[in-house]
């Protein structure tokens, strides 16, 4: 099993948010995820013509992180204490985002795989 979604949907501003993502552990390091994302960031930027996808993870979680920044996604920074966990901590969080000015040249050198000719 797998999920992986759009979110936070702005179609004024031209953003949403991909996130919600839980890959199976039989899935993790397949290529999988990064397929998904690519095929959620293409819609994104040359079908629904947006500007910008979000992208975010806990600062603690690294291992997202880690993921986000491999296929090419830029970090733009922590918003500390912006939301409570459900065991009442504070969580801070990473942002990271695509845009579609960088979109045609992530797309060529990360997700070059999974382009048809």
């Amino acid at each position: 099993m797998a999920a992986t979604r759009y979110a936070n949907i702005e179609f004024a501003h031209k953003k949403l948010e991909i996130g919600w993502t839980w890959i199976n552990p039989s899935l993790q390091g397949t290529g999988f995820n990064k397929h998904c994302k690519f095929l959620l960031l293409s819609f994104g930027f040359e079908i629904l013509g947006l500007n910008r996808i979000e992208l975010k993870t806990s600062h603690l979680n690294l291992k997202s992180q880690k993921a986000m920044m491999k296929i090419g996604a830029i970090r733009e920074g922590l918003f500390r204490k912006n939301i409570i966990n459900d065991d009442g901590t504070l969580r801070d969080t990473m942002y990271f985002s695509f845009i579609n000015d960088e979109w045609p040249e992530i797309k060529q050198r990360i997700f070059k795989e999974f382009m048809v000719s």
